[in-house]
């Protein structure tokens, strides 16, 4: 594993999750919806920084999807880009549901945590895959 790789990932995390709580604080300060609460929150930073790790730990590798390859068969730019857009719409598609639907919160947040979960599993796996 590579310590730059795992810096980069974190720092990203961070720097999502910050974004997450600044959104989630703002709608209570607006007093248009109730806010989302702490665990939400941080079922939707454990997924964000799982993404940002599965990206982190793919760079630069043999991408195994091959709508995310780039024409050597590696992540690049493409392949990170997609990966994004898809987590930000699984969050915008959370955001829309919990406000239509709050009591879908708790149902939600597990569904967060377990695919920030499995995507901290396949960054932990492709960490040790050489490049």
């Amino acid at each position: 594993m590579n310590s730059m790789h795992l810096l980069l990932s974190l720092l990203l995390s961070l720097l999502l999750s910050l974004v997450l709580a600044m959104v989630g604080l703002a709608g209570e300060k607006e007093g248009v919806d109730k806010p989302p609460s702490k665990l939400y929150l941080a079922s939707e930073m454990v997924m964000v920084s799982g993404f940002a790790a599965d990206i982190s730990s793919s760079w630069g590798k043999m991408e195994m999807n091959p709508i995310a390859r780039g024409k050597d068969g590696r992540l690049g730019g493409k392949g990170a880009g997609m990966a994004m857009g898809v987590m930000v719409g699984v969050m915008v598609m959370n955001r829309i549901a919990v406000r239509k639907w709050p009591k879908a919160r708790k149902l939600l947040g597990k569904v967060n945590f377990v695919a920030g979960g499995l995507h901290w599993g396949m960054a932990v796996r492709n960490w040790g895959i050489p490049r």
